[in-house]
């Protein structure tokens, strides 16, 4: 049955235990316009802006837009599905079933770009906020400066009454505020750290080259708060086909996440905000512990066994952490990472390394390896490297060597695809295929990318561990490597 349909079905209700929106969506505005409506922002954001409209506070609605013609189907099914979709809050011993209404409208921005536009530069709006992975940054990691030699980027610099990046959309929006001096909010919500930082230089940089004008008005009245996101939130899987299938619920928009969510976030406003500490969100003066602590932790913590996971055939998270050689190993490499991670005022990094592992072996949600694969070009420089280079630094030489084994698995994962003539699943594929191929086999030439991995490829002595944790993948079963690793 539709979710559509359900939602007027009081004995559909009853039967599924159904918690509904507690509001009246057609008397609801919107004051948040969301560019990227993926799975991420449907199950964590969306639902904390529910709770803010259950408690009354429906001016706070939500504006969805999507960018790329591929999202069309979103697109489709969101209007069918009356705004409507189905959030399966999934523990080990119990779930919940929620409809999640606060999101009342979609634009597609490749197909009407001014009606989005004209939405971010109304009054009406406040807040933009933003989920577009690090591939929608079109920025070097290592650089931290735009791409402009991105197709795309160069396409919004000469072309801004059709924009197809953020920044085009954002700058076209941006010059009409400032002409009715509009301040604007606009959170990242993208799993980067300095998120707001970072998404406000690379903006301003495009500011700065396109339209100068702006940039004084820019500077004064446009806040960019760093943000910090956590929710497991597996994709589309058999398994969330057949549990919805099981609970008779026809619902493509569907997603099945955790019943952990965290937003922290800072209290950098230029204008009318929602209070958000109302429905959980942790306000702060700086997110910077709390993110180093899951970018670090959580983050690195997966790429750390999805690599290695996947060459040893797992196809789960959770059936990674149940294998007691990576379970050992995922341990060994928090307690190495740990090293470069203070903890945030009143948590415990034990505690908070316990609770990944729990969190991570989930069996209810099936999340599958590859997911954790896809874009290694940009995890691995943002989740990785930063704890490598700090315990380099620190000359914490035995603690780098687990990062030696991750960045090995990475480039086998990477080098099988490439020789298989397989399409790789990451933003930069067609970069990292070359580099690949440039390499002939060995990993260390890899990794003398400076674009993509910045000075690592000249620690001689760190690259010789990466070769030789490499060459044994290639030889031997993963497993084995990993055993031989924990000695």
């Amino acid at each position: 049955m539709k979710i559509q349909d359900i939602v007027k079905d009081s004995a559909q209700i009853e039967k599924l235990n159904l918690e509904l929106p507690k509001f009246d969506r057609a008397q609801a505005k919107s004051s948040i316009v969301h560019i990227g409506v993926g799975r991420f922002h449907r199950a964590h954001q969306a639902v904390y802006i529910q709770d803010l409209m259950n408690a009354g506070a429906t001016d706070w609605g939500i504006t969805g837009v999507c960018l790329m013609p591929q999202d069309q189907f979103i697109v489709d099914k969101f209007k069918e599905q009356d705004y409507l979709y189905t959030l399966i809050e999934q523990g080990q011993k119990s779930s919940t079933v929620k409809v999640i209404g606060s999101i009342l409208n979609i634009i597609p921005g490749y197909e009407t770009p001014d009606a989005v536009i004209d939405t971010i530069a109304s009054e009406q709006t406040k807040i933009v906020t933003l989920t577009v992975t690090e591939a929608g940054y079109f920025y070097f990691p290592s650089t931290l400066g735009l791409q402009w030699s991105h197709p795309a980027i160069a396409h919004d610099m000469t072309q801004p009454a059709s924009p197809k990046t953020v920044y085009g959309f954002l700058l076209a929006a941006l010059k009409l505020r400032r002409d009715q001096n509009l301040p604007l909010t606009i959170q990242s919500c993208d799993n980067i750290q300095g998120n707001g930082d970072l998404f406000k230089a690379l903006t301003r940089s495009f500011v700065e080259k396109v339209e100068p004008a702006l940039l004084e008005w820019f500077d004064k009245n446009v806040s960019f708060p760093n943000a910090m996101v956590d929710r497991i939130t597996p994709a589309m899987s058999q398994h969330e086909r057949d549990t919805f299938a099981g609970l008779g619920i026809e619902d493509p928009l569907g997603i099945i996440a955790e019943p952990f969510r965290q937003w922290v976030l800072e209290d950098e406003f230029v204008n009318e905000h929602p209070d958000y500490a109302s429905v959980g969100v942790q306000m702060t003066d700086s997110v910077k512990p709390y993110e180093h602590m899951k970018v670090r932790l959580l983050n690195a913590g997966h790429s750390s066994i999805g690599y290695l996971g996947h060459l040893a055939g797992i196809n789960t998270i959770h059936g990674i952490v149940e294998t007691p050689i990576m379970a050992q190993f995922l341990a060994s490499f928090l307690k190495d990472a740990g090293l470069t991670v203070p903890a945030p005022a009143g948590i415990n990094l034990d505690e908070y390394k316990g609770v990944l592992v729990e969190r991570f072996g989930n069996p209810t949600l099936a999340d599958q390896t590859l997911r954790i694969c896809k874009d290694g070009a940009a995890k691995i420089p943002g989740f990785l490297l930063p704890s490598l280079e700090e315990l380099i630094a620190d000359g914490e030489t035995k603690a780098t060597e687990s990062f030696a084994l991750v960045l090995a698995a990475w480039f086998v994962f990477v080098k099988n695809i490439v020789e298989a003539d397989e399409q790789l699943d990451d933003a930069e594929a067609e970069t990292v295929a070359r580099l690949c191929l440039a390499s002939e086999g060995k990993a260390s030439l890899f990794y003398q990318d400076t674009a993509l991995f910045g000075k690592l490829g000249m620690n001689v002595e760190f690259m010789a561990t990466i070769d030789k944790w490499a060459e044994e993948l290639k030889a031997k079963p993963a497993l084995d490597v990993v055993a031989a690793f924990l000695g």
